[in-house]
This record gives C-alpha cells, sequence and structure tokens, in this order.
C-alpha cells in the first residue's frame, strides 16, 4: 500500500495540543543555530502547547516559548 505523504505545517500555524515533528528549519533563519541548541532540529519530536504572543512548545520535557515569527520558519509534520 502507497504511503500517502503527511502535509507540512509551518509551526506557528499548526494545531496545538498534538504531537508534532520537526522536518525542516529554513536555512535563511537568523535564528537556526539557536533553535537547534534548543531542539528544533529536523526529526526532533515536539508538542505545541499554547499559541499566545508565542509559541510555547514541549521540546525533550522542557517548556520553550518563541516568537511567532521564529515559529514560521519551522516546519513540521502531525506524527
Amino acid at each position: 500500500m502507497p504511503r500517502h505523504p503527511k502535509k507540512l505545517f509551518s509551526l506557528d500555524t499548526a494545531p496545538c495540543g498534538c504531537l508534532l515533528r520537526v522536518m525542516h528549519i529554513c536555512p535563511s533563519c537568523p535564528d537556526i543555530c539557536r533553535l537547534q541548541e534548543l531542539g528544533f532540529s529536523p526529526s526532533s519530536p515536539i508538542r505545541k502547547l499554547a499559541q499566545h504572543s508565542a509559541l510555547v512548545c514541549l521540546v525533550h520535557n522542557t517548556r520553550i516559548a518563541i516568537d511567532r515569527e521564529l515559529g514560521r520558519h519551522i516546519q513540521v509534520e502531525a506524527v
């Protein structure tokens, strides 16, 4: 049976509460190194907990808040 490609979202538009997997971070993102240091690296599982003025995510059992603009550079898929 052929696998259907999963839909990719930018982190700022992904639904809250579900488990996500980081698929890609835009290479032109000015904070790509910092995002990777925080655990936002390709294939990393994350959970988006809330979306207000910042995006709150659970990354490696740590809650991290990032700016919504930064979240636009992170492509994720639902797991």
